[in-house]
């Protein structure tokens, strides 16, 4: 399938391709979402839509990628300024949950839809997550540096933080206050990091 014409474009019509896509895919499933259905919320033809994109999996890729483009260039930016490890785990954990908040959608895709992307996009998505972790992975190593004599400790933890981030976010965002929440999880984090390591 030829590259979408970007002079044809519409820009309203492709941004709301984009935002049917990313509701479809998340309420049905990438597999279960086709572009007929994508075609008849917009109330076009489905063949129109090869306008705006190439196929409909390159539109997930699409999806994915700005999703994590996003996540990794707001952790980036909050981590710009040198300061104190915690101070840094705290900029981390902040910037992590502003972006959940703004791409919920589309992050909670990358667990459950990754695995229909090709070769070459899975290999992008990978890199930027392992961009987005090694963000994380300095971070923890200067909080315990006895963690750098193990790498492979060192990335236990780090998805482990990145675990215990996950399975805590609905927790903090139905708690009473939101800022006790982040209080309590960045406290948690800080006694795995520090716990010994026969006890992690």
């Amino acid at each position: 399938m030829p590259a979408p014409n970007a002079a044809a474009r519409h820009p309203d019509t492709y941004q709301r391709l984009r935002e049917a896509a990313l509701a479809m895919f998340c309420a049905k499933g990438y597999q279960g979402t086709s572009l007929r259905d994508l075609a008849r919320d917009l109330g076009v033809q489905a063949g129109s839509l090869y306008h705006h994109i190439e196929s409909k999996q390159a539109l997930l890729f699409e999806l994915l990628e700005e999703a994590l483009e996003c996540l990794l260039s707001e952790t980036r930016r909050a981590l710009k300024d040198p300061a104190r490890p915690q101070l840094r785990l705290r900029r981390f954990v902040l910037a992590w949950m502003n972006v959940q908040a703004s791409q919920d959608h589309s992050l909670r895709l990358l667990e459950r839809e990754t695995c229909h992307l090709s070769a070459i996009q899975q290999a992008r998505i990978d890199q930027l997550r392992q961009a987005h972790q090694a963000c994380l992975q300095g971070i923890l190593a200067n909080l315990a540096p006895t963690l750098m004599h193990s790498p492979r400790h060192l990335q236990m933890l780090t998805q482990a933080v990145l675990g215990m981030m996950q399975g805590a976010l609905p927790l903090v965002r139905q708690g009473p206050a939101a800022g006790e929440g982040v209080e309590q999880l960045l406290a948690i984090i800080q006694r795995a990091v520090q716990a010994p390591a026969g006890h992690r």
